[in-house]
């Protein structure tokens, strides 16, 4: 009987210890439990923290050479080359990525990198150097211009009216809808401030270059075939393509395309065939294609010599060669009929001129019912002429009467002048305007350029121009400037040192992104 009892206590006991044991666990569950959403508590506040704006304009997510910048400023920059890219391939946005979708879930035109990741790196890169520039700004003592300050104020000025245009309640939600959610005005400016104190010392640095005489002539002589201009005509024939997948065998396909080869041969040989001046050759290319070539000045080039095709440089640039000179230059496929007018050398002074201008008030034809034929059109477009003609036979009077001088001309710029060029100032005009010009040499109708290059041309000279583009010009002659070659010599020869002074500047190749880079959203 006493074994009978033992045994049931232990039992009892046994039943008691394993209640025990399972409330131990239970409650262990209960705490382990509790841990658990206390954690995903805080990971989700501090989710939610770590993408408010607060954070993302304080927190550091990269570190370029001692500058660090926020997720706010970053993501601009990252913007700003997304919309450089669209401003330059305007007319080709099937090579950019779909705005309506988030840039880092699309693939760029580099394999195995997507959009996101292309802007941010080149983001990383053009920041890279500006921060170079920034800090050899600061080490120098350089500061930020007056005129700067003021380009920033009015850049801000218009950020508010572009934002009231376009339907935003103020510029900070378009500075937001355009580079994130967390910019805001004074980071806006913060990044103007800085880009523009980089780019105002490298300006700086590119102006305070000098050069003497002898070294610009030097210069100039040593690329005399890269910096001269050449005038010449000039006419593409390429070989009629085919696809050898029509060809029943190789050899007739072989055969073919060497008869296609010999056919633009010969048209080219033909173009030139018994031309002696350049009359015979507009005639020539026009007999060939007069699609193309009807118009006189289709086979006509103007090119500095850096930007000769390369085919056709070697005999263009031989100092032998002169006014009515041929030659038929043979590619792989392709055949140039050339004709030689000139090669200039820029040994000239540019002119310097200012300018008032009457413009003719635009009248557009789509407007009208039956377009340019609509006699409404006619006659309005006949008014707007009548206008500017009494408009510049008044500003005549009044220079006459004022002396023709000219600060007259620049009084009466105030109030009767279409160009907003200061004071309708032009210091530095060429000859002529060449295709491919890297020295910014001023553009001017071509009227305007005769007129300032005739012989015996004097200070104070002035003349009423009609131009069918623009209108009316009153132009007054301010004098010859520097000869021109001289300051294509010293446009390229600061340049070449300006692009080995940035080259060399000290800086950070490898920014130290922070744990916060995820952050960035592209």
């Amino acid at each position: 009987m006493s074994g009978m009892f033992d045994s049931k206590q232990d039992k009892a006991k046994k039943k008691i210890e394993r209640t025990k044991q399972e409330e131990k666990e239970r409650r262990k569950s209960r705490r382990f439990i509790a841990i658990v959403i206390a954690v995903l508590l805080v990971v989700s506040a501090l989710a939610i923290t770590i993408n408010s704006s607060f954070i993302r304009r304080t927190l550091p997510v990269v570190t370029i050479d001692g500058v660090s910048f926020t997720t706010a400023e970053f993501e601009y920059f990252v913007n700003d080359e997304h919309l450089s890219a669209r401003a330059q391939l305007q007319g080709m946005e099937a090579m950019l990525p779909d705005p309506g979708r988030p840039l880092s879930a699309q693939q760029s035109i580099t394999e195995g990198v997507t959009w996101g990741e292309h802007f941010i790196g080149q983001a990383l890169e053009s920041l890279t150097e500006i921060v170079a520039l920034y800090n050899a700004a600061n080490a120098s003592g350089f500061i930020l211009p007056q005129e700067e300050h003021d380009l920033i104020n009015e850049e801000m000025a218009m950020m508010t009216i572009h934002a009231l245009n376009g339907g935003f309640q103020s510029s900070e939600q378009l500075l937001q809808h355009t580079f994130g959610v967390a910019m805001t005005n004074d980071i806006y400016r913060s990044i103007l401030e800085f880009v523009a104190l980089a780019r105002a010392y490298s300006e700086h640095v590119l102006e305070s270059f000098e050069y003497s005489d002898a070294e610009l002539a030097a210069y100039y002589e040593e690329n005399r075939d890269d910096l001269d201009f050449f005038n010449f005509r000039i006419v593409t024939i390429r070989a009629e393509m085919l696809d050898e997948h029509d060809f029943a065998t190789t050899e007739d396909y072989e055969e073919a395309l060497s008869g296609a080869l010999e056919e633009a041969r010969a048209s080219a040989y033909n173009i030139i065939d018994g031309v002696e001046d350049e009359y015979d050759f507009i005639s020539a290319a026009e007999i060939h294609d007069f699609l193309v070539f009807h118009d006189p000045d289709a086979s006509l080039r103007q090119t500095q010599g850096e930007w000769l095709p390369a085919d056709t440089r070697d005999w263009m640039t031989d100092d032998a060669r002169a006014n009515g000179d041929t030659v038929v230059i043979e590619g792989e496929d392709v055949f140039f009929a050339l004709f030689f007018i000139s090669r200039d050398d820029n040994n000239y002074r540019i002119a310097g001129m200012r300018q008032l201008l009457i413009s003719r008030a635009f009248v557009d034809p789509h407007e009208f019912d039956l377009g340019e034929l609509d006699p409404a059109y006619i006659l309005a477009v006949e008014e707007a002429e009548e206008d500017i003609r009494e408009r510049a036979a008044t500003v005549r009077e009044l220079f006459e009467a004022a002396g023709e001088t000219e600060d007259a001309l620049i009084e009466l710029m105030i109030e009767h002048s279409d160009d907003f060029t200061d004071e309708g100032y032009y210091p530095n005009i060429a000859q002529a305007f060449y295709q491919g010009e890297t020295f910014t040499a001023l553009r001017v109708v071509p009227e305007i350029q005769e007129w300032l290059f005739e012989e015996n041309r004097e200070i104070g000279d002035w003349e009423l121009i009609y131009t069918e583009a623009f209108g009316y010009h009153f132009v007054f002659f301010t004098g010859y400037g520097d000869v021109y070659a001289d300051l294509i010599a010293d446009d390229r020869l600061r340049v070449n040192e300006h692009e080995e002074w940035v080259d060399n500047l000290p800086r950070d190749t490898a920014p130290q992104r922070h744990p916060a880079f995820i952050l960035v959203n592209v």
